[in-house]
């Protein structure tokens, strides 16, 4: 799975859930970080990062939001991703 958004599950499926997505966060593996509000992302399919935003595999590209940078780029470069 590529991301995980509110209402939707990435890697070209769509469901829904009901609940927040910090709920979903907290049950998550440690593959997934959280960029935004609304997304969170597994680690293993970022194939780009630059300050404001990622890439990934399948070209898709989000945006990371300020409260998320400085704590996203220590884990990318801590772990190589």
């Amino acid at each position: 799975m590529l991301t995980l958004e509110q209402n939707k599950w990435g890697n070209g499926g769509h469901k829904q859930f009901y609940g927040k997505l910090s709920e979903i966060e907290k049950r998550t593996s440690s593959d997934f970080i959280r960029i935004h509000k609304s997304y969170l992302v597994n680690k293993h399919y970022i194939s780009e990062y630059n300050y404001g935003s990622i890439k990934l595999l399948n070209g898709q590209v989000l945006s990371i939001t300020r409260i998320y940078r400085s704590e996203i780029r220590k884990m990318l470069m801590r772990e190589g991703v």
